[in-house]
């Protein structure tokens, strides 16, 4: 029989044993937890970190129209360092509405950075002017990108002679090869793609396209308008220049009342879509040419880009060069802005627009003048006063940028 003093060692002993047990248990869960929270943390981090570097890149799409300023406002994304900018790629899917599917098809190449030649899609039914233009590089307007107009692409740097890169000594992008490579290869290191484009006319079909691949690309919109009766203007002086337009008054008209028309269709479009909604802006030409510094700030401050140096002086060259004589270039950014976007109704000025044209323009584009803020003028001392803005207040499409 166990005397008492053995008893209680031995109870003491078990007890003891019990309670490293139970503390080893504890301190197994306390290890277990820890290293599962430190696991925890480093997937959290490097989802963030992917996250972040997600986010750290963006595709802008800038949808717009013919003359509508869109090569002055294109070429803000092309100045900037961190941008790669593409001129009107989807030309490519012919110069008619419609295509869609190839469009998309283009698109979904440029999001990958597999950039598209000319050579892949040169088509019988594409004009004369763009083969021209498209087939002498292999690339659709090489020249209005900036990386493109440089070595190893051309000899020598052609970035601030824009003629030159166009018809220069510049290298053709061949089936095969390292300039392609090289073109992708750029393309993939930027932080932000951006394509102009006015071949998206009607945004509606495009929009469960762009969700789809918005966790890849990062989408951010820009619809970019102009008063309808200067865009009808510019098409009116220039109507002789290009082959592919149209003298005919009457049937330009028609076609900007239908631009009117797809621009209330598009502003109704993204109103409606949350997707679209939370991801564009609508610029007003008119806006940028008045003040395009503030304009280029705030631009740059929504799509999360530092305002470059050499910003400032690339908008004064730009922006205060009234052409009065020499031949006219329609593609050319060197313009004094803000008298050109009002210039059609301006009575001195030898670009004014025919009062014939006012009433009829207006009464087929009354909702997109109401919509968008611009003022209407019931008579040709209205359209030709001073004293009366062209445009006016407007709180009634929430993502018109304002300053």
């Amino acid at each position: 029989m166990l005397s008492k003093r053995k008893l209680k060692s031995i109870i003491f002993l078990l007890g003891s044993w019990a309670f490293f047990n139970l503390l080893q248990d504890e301190i197994l869960d306390i290890l277990r937890e820890r290293k599962l929270k430190k696991e925890e943390e480093e997937i959290y981090s490097k989802e963030s970190e992917i996250e972040d570097k997600r986010l750290s890149k963006s595709t802008v799409v800038l949808f717009t129209y013919y003359r509508s300023g869109s090569t002055f406002t294109g070429e803000l994304f092309n100045q900037h360092k961190d941008v790669f900018y593409l001129f009107e790629p989807l030309i490519l899917a012919g110069v008619e509405t419609g295509a869609e599917n190839m469009k998309k098809e283009l698109l979904e190449r440029i999001f990958d950075c597999d950039l598209p030649r000319f050579s892949e899609y040169s088509s019988s039914k594409l004009p004369s002017y763009v083969k021209d233009s498209c087939g002498r590089k292999n690339f659709c307007f090489a020249h209005a990108t900036k990386e493109f107009c440089s070595p190893p692409f051309c000899g020598e740097d052609f970035t601030n002679d824009r003629k030159m890169c166009s018809r220069g000594p510049c290298k053709v992008f061949g089936k095969k090869g390292d300039l392609i490579h090289e073109a992708n290869r750029i393309c993939n290191s930027k932080h932000v793609k951006a394509i102009k484009t006015i071949r998206i006319t009607s945004i509606s079909p495009f929009v469960e396209f762009f969700n789809e691949f918005d966790s890849s690309q990062n989408f951010k919109f820009v619809l970019l308008i102009r008063d309808p009766r200067g865009m009808l203007n510019s098409r009116l002086r220039i109507s002789r220049i290009q082959k592919h337009e149209t003298d005919k008054g009457a049937e330009i008209t028609k076609k900007v009342i239908g631009i009117c028309k797809k621009i209330v269709e598009n502003i109704k479009t993204i109103t409606s879509s949350h997707f679209m909604h939370s991801r564009t802006i609508i610029l007003r030409y008119e806006d940028v040419a008045l003040d395009p510094k503030s304009y280029a700030k705030k631009i740059y401050e929504k799509f999360n880009l530092h305002y470059p140096e050499n910003i400032d002086s690339w908008i004064n060259q730009n922006t205060h060069n009234d052409q009065k004589s020499g031949k006219m270039n329609i593609y050319d950014t060197r313009r004094e802005s803000a008298k050109i976007a009002f210039d059609w109704r301006n009575s001195r000025s030898n670009r004014k627009m025919p009062y014939q044209f006012l009433q009829p323009l207006q009464k087929g584009c009354a909702e997109m003048l109401n919509l968008t803020g611009y003022r209407t003028f019931a008579s040709e001392a209205e359209m030709f006063s001073e004293n009366l803005q062209t445009l006016v207040p407007n709180e009634e499409v929430d993502f018109l940028l304002h300053l």
